[in-house]
């Protein structure tokens, strides 16, 4: 019979070195898959999780509740994770594709005033002081769900508690955070999630800009068979509001945006495309997408989150704007922008768009001191290129 993890740990206290191995056959699958939680990359989490059994060899003896290994282990791969966050200056390259703020973007232009540090400094005491006032094991929760972007059955792991016990931490949390800022900042409370949604800006893809020779051929679209593209490597979504004139341009990558292209203009392909795919995947699982939302703007990464309905019941979930937008178009369903999106300096008025995108490449050319471009580029609707379907080959 398979002893415990805590008949374990004796063995290896008492000298039995070899002992320690069955705990890490144990449990380096789920050391790996917590890290890589963390740090979305298999390497790191492998050399995490590597360093975090060396710890715990090291550190066994000072593991007062024996039983509790797998808690004081992840404990461990949280901590170097973290650390190993912090040490990073660069943006997840796999981000990169699926939604960017305005390529070569100066980040002195967004700039904030002194009044909007100020009251971004008072808004952040608040919450946290909100936070403060919460129990210990709900600040506890809080913090690993929210800030360290943990999931349910890996803070209960961590903690040693029930699943059920941590997911009514953060219901009971939620609850007195929205009590307590509601009062602070004179908001009345409304119930049920549909105000959240009526704050929501509705947008439409207005358009997919592509970076293309000012002359001679246009080819766009990287199919094995036909000759070799010659625009540039990046495409720009175009998201306008539908009750205004400000829009809002996301840079995808070249795969991503000829996705979206060939949505908007209802073309079809010989052999469906992954989110194509997906797509009818989800149908013929019965799950429909519900909405789209732009979300967040960070590390001038754009996020987004895709709500399905799953069995009668809303399930959000996180997503890069890329898939997500196509996703949308091929499902008919609507899509959103948070207010905060619109209020971003890089966003432009919808009929200047491309002029506006033109001022922010020359200027960006001029501030990184590259090259003019041979040939000569300009930034062009999709709807003006050439049909992919009768292009040459």
């Amino acid at each position: 019979m398979d002893q415990d993890d805590g008949a374990i740990v004796d063995r290896v206290l008492a000298g039995d070195r070899d002992a320690f191995g069955i705990l890490i056959d144990r449990h380096r699958g789920g050391a790996t898959r917590f890290a890589l939680r963390i740090l979305r990359g298999r390497a790191d989490a492998e050399d995490v999780v590597q360093e975090a059994w060396l710890h715990a060899f090291l550190e066994l003896a000072e593991l007062r509740a024996r039983d509790r290994f797998v808690a004081w282990l992840l404990g461990i791969v949280m901590n170097l994770a973290k650390t190993r966050l912090r040490a990073r200056r660069e943006t997840p390259v796999e981000d990169w594709a699926g939604g960017r703020a305005i390529r070569e973007f100066v980040w002195m232009d967004a700039e904030p005033t002194p009044e909007a540090r100020q009251e971004a400094h008072e808004l952040h005491d608040r919450i946290w002081s909100a936070l403060g006032a919460l129990p210990q094991e709900q600040q506890e929760t809080v913090q690993l769900h929210y800030v360290d972007g943990l999931r349910v059955w890996e803070i209960a792991a961590l903690v040693g508690v029930p699943a059920g016990t941590v997911k009514a931490r953060l219901h009971r949390a939620r609850g007195r955070l929205r009590r307590t800022l509601a009062a602070e900042l004179g908001v009345p409370l409304h119930a049920g999630g549909r105000r959240q949604e009526e704050q929501m800006i509705p947008v439409t893809v207005d358009d997919l800009i592509f970076r293309v020779p000012k002359e001679g051929e246009i080819r766009y679209l990287q199919v094995p068979e036909w000759r070799p593209a010659n625009v540039g490597p990046l495409r720009v979504i175009l998201l306008k509001e539908r009750e205004g004139q400000r829009a809002l341009p996301i840079w995808v990558g070249a795969v991503e945006g000829d996705a979206i292209a060939l949505a908007l203009a209802g073309i079809g392909t010989p052999r469906p495309m992954s989110l194509s795919l997906m797509y009818r995947v989800l149908g013929e699982a019965d799950i429909t997408i519900e909405r789209v939302v732009v979300t967040a703007l960070r590390d001038n990464i754009f996020y987004a989150t895709l709500t399905l309905k799953i069995g009668g019941k809303a399930h959000e979930i996180d997503a890069r704007p890329s898939d997500a937008i196509t996703l949308a178009l091929y499902a008919g369903a609507p899509v959103f922008v948070t207010p905060a999106m619109l209020e971003l300096p890089t966003v432009v008025h919808a009929p200047d768009a491309l002029p506006a995108l033109e001022i922010h490449t020359e200027r960006a050319r001029i501030e990184k001191d590259r090259p003019v471009e041979d040939p000569p580029m300009e930034w062009r609707s999709f709807r003006s290129l050439p049909d992919p379907r009768t292009a040459p080959r």
